[in-house]
């Protein structure tokens, strides 16, 4: 754990740093961001602990027409870039491929985010398309059951049982959605959960609610997935203490957050977010979906890898190694407005068990 004067200092570097990156900010109608990092890890345990090539990577977000994130400045410098079997682009850093007892590596990134808002799909019940319009490749690789995303029998009995009087994609959907805010309150913890656990708990935050809805989609043959990204709270700070004390994480003006995307037809994939907002009926986690508005940067998408139970394996390792990681990260507003209605509360607590996937970023690939 650093001291409260190591996290000054830290701080006052992330902010030397504007003073000598060059920043092109250009263009008009844009969010954009600093996202700064800088990551610790430290070796307190008695023996060496080798880092793999997937050990010294780290998660470069992704970019679209209405998302660009720039990489621009690491420390160490990238050896190569690459994607992960979900596609999730990442770099390999120059480091070395062993910390030793008593060692430490600190590494930080300097990122612009670039944001803009999108137009929201027109949602018409009567225009909904179903089952057969979605296309068989989609089918064949979103709808089968994952390590995250396990379809067992009573998976699939459930989403059977809460579709079986809809005839569109859309009414599928809404009504998946309406089952699972009526059925599972919100609640958060250090690790996410599989889908199975969080019907027996009957609660999760935001990344365990939209896992649990990205099974049931896929269990009834709609193509689905989990996004996490990350989301700008201005005004917020924090620090928590976590995995019997291994894992330091400090946050300025940032969160992380999870949801579900899934294809329906024929408006295509659409945001699906279960828990940021208060929204009223089910169709507007659809409509109303907040991914929309410029303030949420898309990092990771999870579709084949085994988001918890990598979460849960590295806490092990980390404890059992004798590993120390302290993580500091702040969003700066280059031009931004505070987005309207954010459950930052709900942010907030969530932003631990999503975190780990940064980490995983840090030091491993799916």
């Amino acid at each position: 754990m650093w001291s409260e004067m190591t996290w000054m200092r830290v701080r006052a570097l992330l902010f030397l740093a504007l003073l000598v990156i060059p920043i092109s900010l250009g263009g008009g109608g844009e969010h954009r961001y600093l996202y700064a990092v800088v990551y610790r890890i430290e070796n307190r345990g008695p023996h060496p602990v080798r880092l793999s090539e997937d050990d010294r990577s780290i998660a470069l977000f992704w970019s679209s027409r209405y998302q660009r994130v720039e990489l621009l400045n690491s420390t160490p410098d990238i050896e190569r870039r690459y994607s992960d079997d979900d596609g999730n682009p990442l770099a390999l850093l120059k480091l070395p491929e062993e910390i030793g007892p008593g060692e430490n590596l600190t590494l930080t990134a300097y990122y612009i985010i670039r944001l803009r808002g999108r137009p929201r799909p027109r949602l018409n019940p009567e225009k909904a398309g179903e089952l057969g319009d979605i296309p068989k490749k989609l089918v064949e690789e979103f709808c089968v059951s994952t390590d995250t995303f396990r379809i067992d029998d009573r998976i699939r009995r459930l989403a059977e049982e809460v579709t079986e009087n809809e005839s569109t994609v859309l009414g599928m959907v809404t009504a998946l959605v309406g089952w699972v805010r009526e059925h599972i309150c919100y609640g958060s913890g250090e690790l996410p959960k599989y889908p199975q656990e969080t019907l027996r708990d009957g609660y999760g935050d935001c990344d365990d609610q939209a896992i649990l809805l990205v099974t049931l989609c896929r269990a009834v043959g709609i193509p689905a997935l989990l996004q996490l990204g990350c989301v700008y709270l201005r005004d917020y700070e924090g620090r928590r203490l976590v995995w019997e004390g291994h894992l330091d994480v400090g946050q300025r003006n940032i969160g992380w957050h999870g949801w579900a995307l899934v294809y329906i037809p024929p408006w295509g994939w659409l945001p699906v977010d279960l828990t940021l907002r208060a929204v009223g009926e089910p169709i507007n986690c659809i409509a109303k979906a907040p991914e929309y508005e410029g303030y949420i940067a898309v990092c990771y998408n999870i579709s084949r890898g085994d988001y918890v139970g990598d979460s849960r394996r590295e806490r092990e390792r980390v404890i059992e190694e004798g590993l120390y990681l302290t993580l500091y990260e702040e969003l700066i507003p280059q031009r931004a407005k505070r987005p309207m209605g954010i459950g930052e509360a709900i942010i907030v607590a969530a932003t631990l068990t999503i975190v780990i996937i940064l980490i995983l970023g840090w030091r491993r690939a799916f």
